[in-house]
């Protein structure tokens, strides 16, 4: 389910992204109105909006840190950007991978050793810390040297399964 406008201007009168979380949510509110409450010489039209847009938010009980607002309980196999569907498409061949799109990155787990030159070859980097490889595109590099739990990622950029590895019997 993607957004609607009415959703997607809500958060941005919140300064926020479409993957915020609730909290995310409840403490953006509370930062603006610190700034704009009227009894605090703020704007009174701005604190207004900002009131609407968090009463919207919080009556849909909008939470988007459970993924992508497009995610469904299919998997993905393609998506807007090229580059990324070719390394997509090499890398969901393999066997015996569960492959995540988080944000603009691909997350390989699973059995991975056997593949561990072909992923390399493809420009995969190994996370020892989260035990997945990665792939991202050059212009896509962290910006944050922050040790993060991949948990925490997904839920700060998304996360949109893209094959789930085949089950062994």
């Amino acid at each position: 389910m993607k957004p609607s406008s009415t959703i997607l201007k809500a958060l941005e009168t919140l300064e926020l992204n479409k993957f915020a979380s609730a909290d995310e949510i409840r403490l953006n509110y509370k930062r603006l109105m610190m700034k704009h409450h009227p009894d605090r010489q703020g704007n009174e039209e701005i604190a207004k909006l900002i009131n609407v847009a968090y009463e919207l938010l919080t009556e849909m009980q909008y939470d988007g840190s459970n993924g992508r607002i497009e995610e469904s309980d299919e998997f993905i196999t393609r998506t807007d950007d090229d580059e990324l569907n070719v390394v997509l498409s090499m890398v969901t061949g393999l066997e015996g991978l569960f492959v995540e799109l988080v944000g603009t990155w691909i997350w390989v787990s699973g059995n991975t050793f056997p593949h561990k030159e072909i992923l390399k070859e493809l420009g995969f980097k190994w996370a020892s810390k989260k035990m997945m490889w990665s792939w991202h595109k050059e212009t896509d590099k962290c910006r944050s040297y922050k040790n993060q739990t991949m948990d925490e990622v997904k839920r700060k950029y998304g996360v949109v399964k893209v094959r789930q590895a085949p089950q062994l019997s």
